[in-house]
């Protein structure tokens, strides 16, 4: 890298998709819910998930908008969870309900897998394979889609 590519990459911060930031943050929350005391199983672990894909994802060079749109279907399902679980004790969370979200963090992390094989593609396969990867994040987004869908069941018979 020249020295004018150096300044240039300094003057100009590498900057990050507000919907990521918030995204992480809600993933930071709900992460911090399901730990310690409150412990609700799969929780924690779809927080943690989240932020690794956000990470992934930001070494992504291709399929940045179906990305960041992947993640926003993710935060789009975890925000209402982690406000619904936040005032209520371990105990009092429904079954369904937990088990949903350990189905659900076995969604995130077949997402995270296959996320991660992209990130380490060389840029020769990335460009070979670009419609094949944007392919998987759309199927991933579906999955994300159904996993809402289970919420929004279990939320309707919650009531």
């Amino acid at each position: 890298m020249s020295l004018s590519d150096q300044s240039r990459s300094k003057a100009r911060p590498d900057r990050q998709s507000p919907a990521l930031n918030s995204a992480r943050t809600v993933f930071l929350l709900t992460s911090n819910l399901g730990n310690g005391s409150f412990n609700v199983p799969g929780l924690q672990a779809a927080g943690q998930l989240g932020i690794q894909i956000i990470d992934i994802i930001k070494k992504i060079k291709g399929n940045k908008t179906n990305c960041e749109e992947l993640v926003a279907c993710v935060n789009q399902l975890l925000d209402p969870i982690w406000k619904m679980v936040k005032n209520q004790k371990a105990r009092d969370i429904d079954l369904y309900l937990k088990e949903d979200l350990q189905s659900f963090t076995g969604d995130l992390e077949k997402i995270q897998d296959i996320l991660q094989l992209q990130a380490n593609q060389s840029l020769a396969r990335r460009a070979m394979n670009s419609v094949g990867n944007g392919e998987d994040i759309i199927r991933f987004k579906e999955l994300v889609n159904q996993g809402f869908k289970r919420f929004e069941v279990y939320t309707a018979i919650a009531l």
